[in-house]
C-alpha cells in the first residue's frame, strides 16, 4: 500500500492536534488575549511566511511564481475566501474563550453538516437515505454534548455563564458555516 505510512503519520498528527487543542487553548488563549490581534498575527504574518516558504522550497517553479505574483490577481482570486477565513478565526478565538475544549471540538464537527447543506444548496446534490441518517446522528450527538445539563446546573451557574456558553456555541457553529462557504 503506497503512501500508507505517510497517511497514518498525518492522521496521527491530526489526532494529536485535536487532543491537545483544548489544553493549548486554555493555556495560551486566555480571556485576556485580544482576539483581533491574535487573528491578525495568525492570518497576516504566520500564514504569509509559511506560505512563501512552501512556495519557494517545495515547488520547482517557486521563483517564477513569486516573480509573476501581483496584489490585484491575489485579491481577485483569494480575497473573499481569505476574509471569510479571517472572520471564522476571529469567531473561533472568541468561542474558545466561552466554552470548554471538548464542546468546542465536537461543535467544530458541524463543518460536516454545513458542508452537506452547502453542497445541497450550491451544487444541487441529492443525498442518499444513509447519508441523511448519518447527518442526523451527527446533529443529535452535537446537540447532546452542547446542551449537557450538568453544565447548566441552576445552583452553581449564573445567567452570565449560561449566556456566555450559548454565545460560544453559536459562534462555533457560525464559524463552521463560514469555513464551508469559503470552500464553495
Amino acid at each position: 500500500m503506497e503512501g500508507g505510512f505517510e497517511a497514518w503519520g498525518w492522521l496521527s498528527l491530526l489526532a494529536l492536534q485535536s487532543g491537545f487543542q483544548p489544553l493549548m487553548t486554555s493555556t495560551f488563549a486566555s480571556s485576556m488575549v485580544i482576539s483581533s490581534a491574535a487573528v491578525i498575527v495568525q492570518e497576516g504574518v504566520l500564514k504569509v511566511i509559511f506560505g512563501m516558504q512552501a512556495v519557494l522550497f517545495f515547488t520547482k517553479s517557486g521563483g517564477e511564481i513569486v516573480r509573476n505574483w501581483s496584489l490585484k490577481k491575489s485579491i481577485a482570486t483569494a480575497g473573499i475566501p481569505a476574509m471569510l477565513y479571517a472572520v471564522q478565526n476571529l469567531l473561533t478565538i472568541i468561542a474558545m474563550n466561552k466554552i470548554d475544549g471538548l464542546t468546542y471540538n465536537i461543535l467544530n464537527q458541524s463543518k460536516l453538516i454545513w458542508n452537506a447543506v452547502f453542497v445541497y444548496i450550491f451544487l444541487e446534490e441529492k443525498f442518499r437515505p444513509a447519508q441523511i441518517a448519518s447527518l442526523g446522528i451527527i446533529i443529535f450527538t452535537t446537540l447532546l454534548v452542547s446542551t449537557d445539563p450538568t453544565k447548566f446546573d441552576e445552583q452553581t451557574t449564573t445567567d452570565d455563564e449560561i449566556q456566555s456558553r450559548l454565545v460560544g456555541i453559536g459562534l462555533t457553529l457560525v464559524a463552521g458555516g463560514k469555513s464551508r462557504v469559503a470552500l464553495t
